[in-house]
């Protein structure tokens, strides 16, 4: 069965153990409310009176706490935005689910297959031609997008408005670049939508870089009258961001700027493509040692003694970036060959310079198709979970639904569970319950899905 893993700090700041009943959960508050009430604490515990009404709220009411436990933070708020039809807590809503994302990721594969033929042996395809799955790909993100538009216009919400906006502006940029390859438009025009959601993109998270917004969408990790511009995970944010700015922009402006030179000028007056692909390769060579820096010191912090173990970690850290490191270069040889008519030594093909794409979305169809096949093996019978109240407990409902208290919480160190649940050890203070008990957050991604 697969385990569920969430942050676990509501959980904490009503000093109760991960696996505590209604009953527990409903003491836990009343005796924290009654010692952290503003109007006994003369209004300097409203902060915390509101994190401790905020988590029995949601770890008392039986859909949003298992919602909780499977998607964390993240589910709550979908839950509220977009009501139960947005949560897929049903096995066969589970399969039904990761079918459409397999098949999904397959037309993605299937046009990358075909760029790559394309590119490598018959030039002579029509570029509409070869992404054609990614025209039936990108059909259900249009219907996305307009029930999005639609549910954001008559609830007058600006975020499903504006995410459904997006996911149009996306299906033009796609259909712009492949006019771009077919040569009915100039590059310039041609990467303009690209351009503009990456912008878009950024406006998002370097609003974040302002220190009360940063609050707002990072509460969670931030003590309550601490300040944001102390915290090591506000600067971390902040030089990463700007930095992967600067590189992206950078990246942006001189592709364009080769995008408006045209190929019947002299080849020695053309930019080279190793000076545009420079910003990228420049922030995927850093992030990929900070990458494998953060993991390997973080072994050490964590006391894990053994070099090999820590090496390995730091090596699967940075894997990522690294792959991105290998593109950028191998891209950059081959536009660089082909672009500007440079007799080069390296001239990969495109099924090299393509091949950690080709990897990740080879992974991205094939994990989805087995859980879709292993489903109730991983989730259980989730549709019959229900509360028994009576008794205090949290019942599963039929003999393959799976029991809250047999999962192995792995993310956060807990000391509930060792006193039982119930939470001797812990301070008063909100510092504690976010602080002491909260885990230290993941590595903060700047890419748009990341926030």
């Amino acid at each position: 069965m697969l385990q569920r893993t969430c942050s676990g700090s509501l959980y904490a700041v009503l000093e109760v153990a991960r696996d505590a009943t209604p009953q527990e959960i409903k003491k836990a508050y009343h005796r924290l409310a009654l010692r952290l009430h503003p109007d006994k604490t003369g209004g300097t515990t409203t902060e915390q009176f509101t994190l401790i009404q905020e988590a029995q709220s949601i770890l008392s009411d039986p859909r949003q706490r298992r919602v909780y436990d499977t998607f964390g933070r993240m589910g709550i708020e979908s839950l509220r935005q977009f009501g139960d039809g947005m949560v897929v807590m049903t096995t066969a809503g589970i399969r039904c689910a990761f079918f459409i994302i397999a098949f999904w990721m397959l037309l993605w594969l299937l046009t990358l297959v075909l760029a790559i033929v394309r590119l490598d042996y018959n030039k002579g395809w029509p570029w509409a031609a070869v992404f054609a799955p990614v025209w039936v790909a990108l059909v259900p993100l249009l219907l996305i997008g307009g029930l999005l538009v639609f549910h954001g216009v008559t609830r007058r919400e600006i975020a499903s408005t504006l995410l459904g906006l997006m996911c149009f502006l996306v299906t033009f940029a796609v259909a712009m670049f492949v006019v771009g390859l077919s040569g009915a438009l100039t590059w310039t025009i041609a990467l303009a939508p690209s351009a503009a959601i990456y912008v878009f993109q950024s406006c998002f998270i370097l609003r974040y870089l302002l220190p009360f917004q940063f609050r707002n969408g990072f509460a969670e990790f931030i003590p309550p009258g601490s300040s944001v511009c102390l915290s090591r995970m506000y600067w971390g944010f902040l030089l990463e961001t700007v930095f992967e700015k600067l590189c992206c922009f950078s990246f942006i402006s001189l592709a364009l700027l080769r995008a408006a030179q045209t190929g019947g000028e002299d080849t020695s007056k053309l930019i080279s493509f190793w000076i545009v692909f420079t910003p990228l390769i420049l922030y995927f060579g850093c992030m990929t040692l900070v990458s494998a820096a953060r993991r390997f010191f973080a072994g050490t912090v964590e006391g894990q003694s053994c070099l090999l173990s820590r090496l390995c970690r730091a090596l699967a850290a940075a894997m990522g970036y690294a792959s991105l490191l290998f593109m950028a270069c191998m891209l950059a040889a081959k536009c660089e060959a082909e672009q500007n008519h440079k007799a080069v030594s390296l001239h990969p093909s495109a099924a090299v310079a393509l091949l950690p794409l080709e990897v990740t979305l080879a992974l991205a169809v094939l994990l989805p198709s087995c859980i879709f096949y292993n489903a109730e093996l991983l989730f259980g019978d989730v549709s019959t979970m229900d509360v028994a109240e009576d008794d205090g407990s949290l019942a599963p409902g039929g003999d393959d639904a799976f029991d809250r208290g047999g999962f192995k919480y792995n993310f956060m160190w807990n000391n509930y569970a060792k006193n039982g649940g119930r939470g001797e050890t812990a301070a008063g203070s909100s510092e504690a319950y976010r602080g002491e008990w909260a885990p230290d957050p993941p590595h903060l991604k700047t890419t748009y899905q990341g926030i």
